[in-house]
């Protein structure tokens, strides 16, 4: 039976459908429209804490999500977000026994449809007009106290949708166009951490996902970004005394992975990106057993994976706005201190299964007409153990092969 369901929204709110069905053929026709600003704030102010610290802080345009069972889904989709979307996490904490996990994120369209022994048909439009989608953690640990180690991580994203099948079909066409500044940011400032500590920041204006098991899929995706507008992710960490430190800044305008096994797959890739990519970490001890900074930036990525025979792969990507990432470690006294910066213009990837006697059969076209950079640096003023640094800036890489399962 038809489930229609149009959203139409222009206050500060989140448009949220969620729809499953079973054992039968469902119809799904969405529409919504976010115009009101969304803002998810958070602040913890800790004293002293014997265990752990926790919190999650998110702020969302407009969110579908759709499965079938034993049936088919036929899914039509259409999310408008023309307004601005905001989340932010701030902690201040004096001592802190446990780990410190925190998790904030900001999503303008996000969607994803699923099918399990059942077929999969969507036609999906997400659009971020010009806006800003921002998320923001800050981590302060005044008067040499400690954290007894942290997970963290920021996300700012404008446009994703993800699908699954297992045994069964999936054919979707995704359309995704994003004019929006997408910008994600991590800081801490540390005293004393004894204990394992990552700080992870990403931004992305378009995203698909998929992945397939015993399925069949045929991908149709088009990705563009504005010029104007920049996707950045900023990490940047401090600590006194870090056992184990770690700060990892990730920025990409458009991405697609779509990923198979026990099936055909056909996927064909069109992407443009026109804004600056931005990824930018910075991590700093004065004393420190081992720590990195690692930084990545691409303007277009695709992914065609398949663990089965037949792999088609029909790829087209324009980067006209550059790219640039950079990295660096700051150090005193320690062990082994990591940086590493990669930045790329255009990138796809393509593979099938060798013991399956894949076939693979591709054609891919890439033009960068963009600055591509990358830096790296590590400063250590003391005496350590050793010091690991990379940079690789690429305008255009592209990757076709077959293998094995397992690499």
């Amino acid at each position: 039976m038809p489930r229609p369901v149009r959203t139409l929204l222009a206050g500060t709110l989140i448009a949220t459908t969620t729809f499953v069905g079973a054992a039968t053929s469902q119809s799904l026709d969405n529409e919504q429209v976010q115009t009101g600003d969304v803002f998810s704030g958070q602040t913890l102010n800790v004293v002293t804490v014997d265990d752990q610290v926790t919190g999650a802080t998110t702020a969302t345009g407009n969110a579908l999500s759709g499965a079938v069972q034993n049936g088919r889904l036929v899914l039509r989709s259409d999310q408008q977000l023309r307004a601005r979307i905001d989340a932010t996490t701030t902690m201040s904490a004096a001592q802190v026994g446990g780990a410190t996990t925190l998790v904030t994120t900001a999503v303008g369209n996000t969607g994803d449809a699923a099918a399990y022994r059942a077929d999969l048909t969507a036609d999906v439009t997400q659009t971020a007009g010009s806006t800003w989608i921002t998320g923001r953690t800050a981590i302060d640990t005044p008067n040499g106290r400690y954290l007894g180690g942290a997970g963290v991580s920021t996300t700012a994203l404008a446009n994703a949708q993800a699908f699954g099948v297992e045994n069964g079909r999936a054919t979707y066409a995704v359309e995704q166009v994003s004019g929006a500044q997408v910008d994600a940011a991590t800081s801490a400032t540390l005293q004393y951490v004894p204990a394992p500590a990552a700080f992870t920041t990403s931004a992305v204006s378009n995203s698909v996902s998929s992945s397939g098991t015993n399925a069949a899929q045929e991908a149709r995706v088009v990705q563009r970004t504005s010029g104007g507008p920049r996707t950045q992710a900023v990490t940047q960490v401090s600590a006194g005394n870090a056992w184990n430190l770690a700060g990892t800044a990730t920025a990409a305008a458009n991405t697609a992975t779509v990923a198979n096994q026990g099936g055909s797959l056909d996927a064909a890739f069109d992407q443009t990106n026109g804004g600056a990519v931005l990824a930018q970490s910075s991590v700093s001890a004065y004393d420190f057993g081992a720590a990195s900074s690692m930084a990545y930036g691409v303007g277009n990525s695709s992914v065609a994976s398949n663990n089965d025979v037949v792999v088609t792969v029909d790829n087209l990507q324009l980067n006209t706005g550059g790219v640039e990432a950079a990295s660096e470690f700051v150090g005193h006294a320690g062990y082994d201190g990591y940086a590493s910066a990669t930045a790329i213009g255009n990138a796809t990837t393509g593979y099938a299964c060798s013991e399956c006697a894949g076939v693979l059969n591709a054609n891919s076209r890439q033009i960068n007409d963009a600055d591509i950079s990358a830096t790296a640096s590590i400063n250590i003023t003391g005496s350590n153990r050793a010091v690991v640094g990379t940079s690789t800036a690429i305008g255009n890489t592209a990757s076709f092969y077959v293998s094995s399962p397992g690499g």
